[in-house]
């Protein structure tokens, strides 16, 4: 609240003269928080938790896990925030079968994901960038073959055309 008084003073000030305690008569005169290293660790291992989640969730979008998905604790660190914060108290390992696996590693935190991979779906989607691609390639091939383009179009649209041309065929 100290910390947003400056920002939000009117706001900040109606909060702190609701609270049952306080340091000072305003927040306006009261002391500004200093840092304290006693509390180094819970900083880090907070950091560590929410980086731990945001590489979990980045997971389960990249490989579109959905809510069918079970998850296995590797080490003996402490869970119950992250369990909390992504939802995973009735996600807990299960004698189901799953296609697929993937493991979530962040320092001291480590969860087996199992889920359902869409394999023909997959599939499908890779076959119709790759589709994509060659239709591309060959679009810009034409268009670099013909010699009118290149004679009568800006240097660098062509070079830019050649380029794309190189990291398609890639």
């Amino acid at each position: 609240l100290k910390m947003i008084s400056p920002f939000m003073p009117y706001v900040s000030d109606e909060i702190y003269d609701m609270l049952p305690f306080r340091d000072s008569e305003a927040i306006m005169i009261s002391e500004y928080p200093k840092y304290n290293r006693e509390h180094e660790y819970e900083t880090d291992t907070v950091d560590d938790m929410l980086e731990f989640i945001k590489l979990f969730r980045t997971f389960k979008l990249e490989n579109g896990v959905g809510k069918e998905f079970f998850v296995e604790s590797k080490t003996d660190a402490d869970y119950t925030i992250i369990d909390n914060l992504l939802r995973l108290s009735g996600n807990r390992i299960s004698n189901r079968e799953f296609n697929a696996s993937y493991e979530v590693i962040y320092k001291n935190y480590c969860l087996t994901v199992h889920y359902n991979k869409d394999i023909e779906g997959e599939a499908d989607v890779l076959k119709k960038r790759i589709e994509e691609l060659e239709n591309a390639i060959s679009r810009r091939e034409k268009l670099l073959s013909n010699e009118n383009y290149v004679a009568k179009a800006p240097a660098n649209i062509v070079e830019t055309e050649r380029n794309k041309l190189k990291e398609e065929k890639e």
